[in-house]
């Protein structure tokens, strides 16, 4: 598949309205994303944001708003991002994104944050990273524990065993799975 990212310097020359104007072109015209450069506030990150809506952009938004030291837009944008990479069998990306999201989530409520280590997990394990899907499975278990969520204490066990097996036949994944029954 070709992606056609469209590159603007325009906030830099013609500020930030200019660049809006002429993301909003591009994507008319058929771009995929958008690759804005010098974004030097949290204001024009924001502007941006809200003209360009499609996975890569998003993605880049949230790489732009980690630089910019924006955490309640990454937190927020970040899992949106990594739903469409899933989506999209990018699963790598999607765990990164994820990762991001979770490193500034303390301010969600424990359920909101068991749920994007659930979903880190499952991109970890999709891309052989199964060190990485335990430590998350692991915190969202604990989570889910301390929230006396049962379901989700249930799925989180099955799930870890299933890991714990698949890398490296760990006699504990015989635990977890007696545990989630």
């Amino acid at each position: 598949d070709l992606v056609v990212i469209a590159r603007t310097d325009a906030a830099a020359s013609e500020g930030i309205d200019g660049a809006v104007a002429r993301a909003r072109l591009y994507l008319e015209a058929g771009a995929d994303a958008i690759f804005p450069e010098a974004l030097t506030t949290a204001e024009m990150f924001r502007a941006l944001q809200d003209t360009s809506v499609r996975a890569a952009s998003l993605s880049r938004l949230v790489h732009h708003a980690v630089g910019a030291g924006l955490d309640g837009d990454v937190c927020r944008l970040a899992p949106i991002a990594a739903k469409e990479a899933a989506r999209s069998s990018a699963h790598r990306e999607a765990a990164d994104l994820y990762a991001l999201a979770i490193a500034r989530a303390e301010g969600l409520a424990g359920g909101d944050q068991a749920a994007l280590l659930e979903e880190r997990a499952r991109e970890c394990m999709l891309t052989n990273r199964p060190d990485e899907a335990i430590e998350a499975r692991t915190r969202a278990l604990a989570m889910r524990r301390e929230q006396r969520d049962r379901l989700h204490e249930g799925i989180n066990l099955r799930e870890l065993a299933r890991s714990m097996w698949n890398r490296s036949a760990d006699p504990r994944a015989q635990e977890y799975a007696r545990a989630a029954i």
